[in-house]
């Protein structure tokens, strides 16, 4: 990975920190590698809560067309009935369907499911990025801008990251 900086850091020459240029280089690519699949993964479960989001609000709208109360909608999809009003306004092109009632439901309760599943798969994988974001950071010279090369995110957003990941083990390592 390029770095515009010297070899020469605050904790020392960079060979003190990594060991061997080899070792430094190929640690280096090994980060590459790792944040390249997992800003691939990312994009995958974003993508996919994308499409599971389309889904749901189809789903939605095309009970609500059926004649499915809004308030039952509402409760099992956890949007508020305002919502529900507004996401089958959306859709007005959609025509009645033969589909019960608690078909419609239980479509929606599963598509739901799967979104809370997949939002709550994105929010693990942004908490491990961040982790390996601080470890890259200790480990290797890194800084913030070869960080948001390998990363896909901003340099802003690294120092960011770095920032709160410092302060939460800050206030959860114990007092003496």
């Amino acid at each position: 990975m390029y770095s515009y900086r010297s070899k020469t850091t605050a904790a020392g020459p960079a060979s003190e920190r990594m060991g061997s240029p080899e070792q430094g280089q190929s640690m280096v690519e090994r980060l590459r590698e790792l944040f390249g699949h997992k800003r691939q993964v990312l994009t995958q479960v974003a993508s996919s809560i994308r499409t599971l989001t389309v889904d749901r609000n189809m789903m939605i709208a095309q009970a609500v067309k059926d004649g499915v109360p809004e308030v039952r909608v509402a409760q099992v999809s956890g949007e508020s009935p305002r919502i529900v009003r507004r996401i089958a306004r959306t859709y007005d092109d959609l025509e009645r369907s033969t589909t019960r009632a608690e078909t419609h439901l239980t479509n929606i309760q599963g598509c739901c499911d799967e979104l809370v599943e997949a939002t709550n798969l994105k929010a693990s994988l942004e908490k491990e990025r961040e982790l390996f974001i601080q470890r890259a950071r200790t480990l290797t010279e890194c800084d913030s801008f070869d960080l948001a090369i390998a990363t896909g995110l901003t340099p802003q957003e690294v120092r960011n990251v770095i920032r709160r990941v410092c302060t939460k083990v800050r206030h959860s390592s114990p007092s003496r």
